[in-house]
């Protein structure tokens, strides 16, 4: 089971604007996207593996919204989620924090039923 994260988009942008085509630039390239998807994957028995997989984008964002409660600063919230999903690169990407964070914590909870059966 692979779980796409936030920076999905970011790694698919660190992959197409990489030019180091030398033997060392894509082997620490290559070793970049082993270790990003050794970490975000997981079988469908190692529940704990999974569920810290899939709580690691909540817990980013419970984050996030404490040190923008913390600036009384709420923007910070939208300008974080709009650099991981590439709005900087894809202007139509825009997002809503509380909308991102409802589908994560129902992503977990769909998978969470899945992995029961």
């Amino acid at each position: 089971m692979l779980v796409i994260p936030l920076s999905a988009v970011r790694m698919c942008i660190k992959v197409a604007k990489n030019h180091d085509n030398s033997e060392d630039g894509v082997n620490q390239l290559i070793n970049s996207l082993v270790k990003w998807i050794k970490y975000r994957s997981a079988k469908k028995y190692q529940i704990r593996k999974i569920k810290k997989i899939l709580k690691s984008d909540v817990k980013l964002l419970q984050k996030l919204g404490e040190i923008a409660d913390r600036r009384k600063d709420s923007s910070l919230n939208n300008q974080f989620l709009e650099y991981f999903i590439g709005a900087d690169i894809y202007p139509g990407n825009k997002v809503n924090y509380e909308e991102i964070f409802e589908f994560l914590e129902n992503r977990y909870e769909i998978i969470r039923k899945y992995l029961k059966n």
